[in-house]
């Protein structure tokens, strides 16, 4: 798996754009989310597919906004070409090398979060290398 960073924004005439920083590769397990947490998924009107992944990072990842994703880093498959975003941090202990992350999975990511991967160098740097449909 891949962690895509984000680094903060950029004001543009009042209009904030995102800026994600470089990538890095990583081991994550993804899992289910049990009765509860999908209950509380659809008592918060969520409805994309949703997971919760346990991943191996010093770097500590940022959870958006859950109606934009503003601010949320990404999470990008290597053997599925899916991309994840990021939308809750429920347990933060990258300085001992580990993160618990929601995040919802997403079939269209922003423009920027592809540029990132693709100059990361991970997975390839040609347009076919990721799923970008």
């Amino acid at each position: 798996m891949v962690a895509i960073f984000c680094t903060g924004f950029l004001n543009d005439h009042g209009q904030r754009i995102m800026k994600y920083g470089d990538s890095e590769r990583i081991s994550a397990q993804k899992q289910t989310l049990n009765g509860d947490d999908i209950q509380l998924a659809n008592e918060v009107m969520q409805a994309q597919l949703s997971r919760k992944f346990f991943l191996s990072t010093t770097r500590p990842l940022t959870a958006g906004q859950r109606h934009d994703g503003e601010g949320a880093s990404w999470l990008y498959e290597l053997d599925t070409g899916e991309y994840w975003r990021v939308y809750t941090v429920s347990e933060d202990f990258s300085s001992v090398g580990w993160q618990q992350v929601f995040a919802s999975q997403v079939h269209s990511p922003p423009p920027a979060v592809i540029k990132a991967l693709r100059d990361s160098g991970i997975g390839g740097t040609t347009e076919g290398a990721f799923n970008i449909s």
